[in-house]
């Protein structure tokens, strides 16, 4: 039993003493290597920036805000959707009831109100927008496509 210790204890040495040096050789670089990959990193970067027709360019921050409140307001949409098609699925499944039809009506009509709250107000955030960066000059930002 004590033989087979001292082996357990030298092999685990060994192991332990080749992962430090493995992990030496692969994080340690000289100070040229690690230049030449962040430049190698940031010529692919501007690269395919470039081939995406992103620029670098920066981009006004009315543009920016005014794409995360189209985001926001179609992410809002998606759910209310949702909700138009829940409303249905739940009428459907009703089969006459009606507490559960006049339940899935007012889901029908409460998402049904909230789409069109949603459309008035990616219309004035599109408009306001559209006005701002027309007045510092910069190229306004475009509503994203339906669908795509």
């Amino acid at each position: 039993m004590r033989v087979v210790r001292p082996r357990i204890h030298s092999a685990f040495t060994v192991v332990t003493a080749a992962a430090l040096l493995a992990v030496a050789f692969v994080f340690v670089q000289p100070a040229s290597a690690r230049e030449s990959a962040a430049d190698l990193t940031r010529q692919g970067l501007s690269g395919t920036a470039n081939t995406a027709g992103l620029g670098t360019t920066a981009t006004p921050l009315p543009v920016i805000v005014g794409t995360i409140i189209y985001a926001a307001l179609s992410l809002t949409g998606i759910i209310f959707v949702i909700l138009i098609i829940y409303g249905g699925f739940m009428w459907m499944q009703a089969r006459g009831n009606q507490e559960d039809v006049a339940k899935a009506k007012k889901i029908i009509e409460s998402a049904i109100i909230g789409v069109v709250i949603i459309g008035l107000a990616f219309a004035i955030t599109s408009f306001v927008i559209n006005r701002i960066t027309e007045a510092q000059g910069a190229t306004p930002a475009a509503a994203p496509a339906a669908g795509g």
